[in-house]
């Protein structure tokens, strides 16, 4: 697992530590605090060497159909209509990842993993080499910086350098060294059904599907089974409640939906890491216990290590009595920093009834 993890120049961290993360993290603070900001770090670290990094909407958090772009290839028309040129656009849209919008200060995320060891990963820009000529511009001074991802494990240097230049209408990727993607990363934000059917049925290939139903029924006990089925034209999860036909999961409400979403996404980052916003979301604070047992019981069968964000306070204290025996860790973010509360200190501190959010 993720003992600690540094990051420096990301977004509005200027410099940020977490140490002694276990099993279960959980993240507070007010709004615009980087509690989701935390999670994207944690994504490009554990997928450091993955150029398509660079175009996932996790990390460029721009209103621009980035997820349709393909490596290397034209950008689509629509791309070409919102902006004039291609290679602006992309510079706009990395900018913001860079503390202060300082695109000249290099981000770092550095992490360090009990079996991995110190994995590094630097995220800088630097002026492109390709001259570019634009209809859209007299000169060539407003092309942007092409962006350099570079990897690399402590005492070995740079393992590997990804630099993804565009030009015009066009960006390429070129890369040197090889590293393998060390480590599962599972982003978990909004429901998304096409991805939960995929993994759902990837688990039941591998008979390992057991979990997810045992978790839906903690939230809604009439659930007897979930199947995959297809209702027009769709691929969807079909749950058996007893009637004469099996309904879509998402008409059982947003308990089962979550707890689905969660439970699969769990099992999905086997080995790796489930980074969850808004744990709580959609699911009543009754329920909450339930689901922190079940989520923590396929982390453990699966080796995941869970980083979830909350303003729930319901939240906090739910993990807190549902997990015990060192779990969970709570982080409170504000201002940039972090104050922590390892397991001991946050059970003393919710039996107080403090506020810890």
């Amino acid at each position: 697992m993720l003992s600690s993890i540094r990051i420096s120049n990301y977004r509005g961290f200027k410099k940020l530590k977490l140490s002694n993360l276990g099993r279960v993290n959980i993240f507070g603070g007010m709004n615009n605090s980087g509690k989701t900001t935390l999670l994207e770090a944690l994504f490009l670290w554990s997928a450091a060497g993955n150029p398509q990094l660079a175009f996932n909407p996790i990390v460029v958090r721009v209103d621009v159909p980035v997820e349709r772009a393909l490596l290397p290839g034209a950008v689509p028309n629509l791309m070409q209509a919102a902006m004039p040129s291609a290679g602006y656009m992309w510079s706009t849209a990395w900018q913001p990842m860079f503390h202060a919008l300082a695109t000249d200060t290099p981000i770092e995320i550095v992490g360090e993993h009990e079996s991995l060891g110190a994995l590094g990963l630097t995220i800088s820009t630097e002026r492109s080499r390709s001259v570019v000529l634009s209809p859209n511009a007299d000169t060539n001074d407003d092309h942007p910086d092409d962006l350099l991802f570079r990897y690399g494990r402590k005492g070995d240097g740079e393992l590997c350098l990804i630099r993804i230049k565009t030009q015009g209408t066009q960006y390429d990727v070129e890369s040197t060294g090889e590293v393998e993607i060390p480590l599962q990363a599972v982003f978990e934000g909004m429901y998304n059904i096409a991805i939960d059917v995929e993994r759902l049925t990837r688990l039941k290939k591998e008979k390992a599907d057991d979990s997810v139903l045992e978790a839906i029924q903690m939230v809604d006990a009439s659930v007897e089974s979930i199947e995959i089925g297809i209702m027009a034209n769709r691929t969807v999860i079909l749950a058996d409640v007893g009637l004469s036909d099996r309904l879509p999961l998402q008409t059982l409400g947003a308990g089962p939906q979550r707890i689905a979403t969660l439970a699969t996404s769990a099992a999905a980052a086997a080995g790796g890491l489930l980074l969850i916003d808004e744990f709580d979301a959609g699911l009543h604070y009754s329920k909450l216990g339930d689901v922190w047992r079940a989520l923590h019981a396929i982390a453990v069968d699966r080796d995941v290590q869970v980083f979830a964000t909350t303003h729930n306070y319901e939240c906090v204290r739910a993990a807190d009595e549902a997990l015990g025996d060192g779990e969970p860790h709570f982080y409170r973010l504000q201002d940039g920093q972090v104050t922590s509360y390892p397991p001991d200190v946050l059970a003393d501190a919710v039996a107080a009834g403090m506020e810890v959010r």
